[in-house]
């Protein structure tokens, strides 16, 4: 592992985003083979998470955020993968992550492989971890979906149903790719790299330990915030939990946070477009949000959405939900793991103190029912 992995964890710069000045952090990139025209983002920036994209040319773009520290910037190529006869199936693994500072310039240099993007980056040494692990596994990754692809094209067209279940061909390449993480998250447990991965853990009590093992100062830069923010996730659903706050972009731009609608009752909705029962309880939310108009307001976080912000805005003018709505972000700003949600949809019923009344997962009367006792209550 040493071998491969030749960084140095530099713990002097863990503090800087704290007090640094706004500023500028500029991103200059160039993929081969990268046959996209524009990349979206989503940008973890002075704890807002927003919304946008820039245009590829040939390869290459630039972008430039505005910050006063730690930013994080997801992109995601949308690149689509033919898994049937006319069907498509968005490629997730395709996105990948930079981290920076006001003042860092980074350049991002790399290639398209099948379906994900290796790729360098220069400017800091934040990105060092994610870097190496990024080349260590891409190959295997990339090699698993390329498996897993043609098993789903080949089932639609074989009538015995092609494979037995996703991944059932590919279980070679996840072993290389289980085994690789293992060994790193072993030999630099501290590093950012781990840090982010523990924080995706679902193991309640291996995070908890986890975090306890955290100086100060990790706890306070990004990553270990990130680890922080997992670990009280779990307590949210108790009622009298005191709700984090929420800042961001709503699905048109405008700002917004949660801790602004201090005095009314609020139900915060984690959904997707795509959830069918979600969408089936839209019109008892419409009935629910007019009959307490003025003294509740209604929060949408939608939540794994293929087609991005737009597809949210179609759906949303098409079938009236005139209310709140966000889009789910990355590490800081992913509200659904912030909240513990596991499943959709999942709604709170948070007080106007700020404090978890209720959670509910799935559609039906039983959140009603609360609802109306919380709204009459004295």
């Amino acid at each position: 592992m040493k071998k491969i992995f030749s960084l140095l964890i530099v713990w002097a710069v863990a503090l800087h985003s704290i007090q640094a000045q706004q500023g500028e952090l500029k991103i200059k990139g160039n993929i081969k083979d990268l046959d996209v025209d524009k990349l979206y983002l989503t940008i973890s920036a002075d704890d807002v998470v927003v919304e946008d994209s820039v245009e590829v040319k040939k390869g290459k773009f630039s972008y430039t955020v505005k910050t006063n520290g730690f930013t994080a910037v997801l992109f995601d190529p949308r690149f689509m993968a033919n898994v049937g006869p006319d069907i498509f199936k968005k490629i997730t693994q395709g996105k990948f992550s930079l981290y920076g500072e006001p003042g860092d310039v980074l350049k991002l240099t790399g290639e398209k492989l099948s379906y994900i993007i290796d790729y360098d980056v220069d400017g800091n040494e934040i990105n060092n971890d994610f870097v190496s692990m990024g080349h260590a596994i891409a190959p295997y990754l990339d090699e698993k979906l390329v498996i897993d692809f043609n098993d789903e094209l080949e089932a639609y067209y074989s009538p015995s149903g092609g494979m037995n279940f996703p991944g059932a061909n590919s279980k070679e390449q996840q072993a290389q790719i289980d085994k690789l993480k293992a060994d790193f998250i072993k030999e630099y447990p501290k590093s950012y790299y781990t840090m982010y991965h523990m924080a995706l853990s679902a193991d309640k009590d291996k995070l908890r330990e986890y975090g306890s093992t955290l100086s100060d100062d990790q706890k306070k830069h990004y990553f270990g915030r990130l680890v922080d923010m997992r670990v009280a996730s779990f307590d949210l659903n108790k009622k009298g939990a005191q709700v984090p706050e929420i800042a961001a972009t709503d699905i048109y731009k405008k700002s917004f946070k949660l801790s602004s609608l201090r005095g009314k009752h609020v139900v915060l909705d984690f959904w997707g477009t795509w959830c069918g029962p979600c969408m089936q309880g839209v019109p008892d939310m419409k009935k629910y949000y007019k009959k307490y108009e003025g003294r509740i307001e209604y929060v949408g976080v939608a939540c794994n959405e293929k087609k991005g912000v737009e597809g949210v805005i179609y759906r949303v003018e098409k079938s009236k939900m005139n209310w709140i709505h966000l889009m789910n972000g990355e590490d800081l700003n992913n509200y659904s793991k912030m909240f513990g949600v596991t499943g959709y949809p999942t709604k709170f019923i948070i007080s106007p103190e700020g404090k978890v009344l209720g959670s509910f997962i799935g559609e039906g009367e039983h959140f009603y029912k609360f609802l109306d006792e919380a709204m009459t209550a004295k």
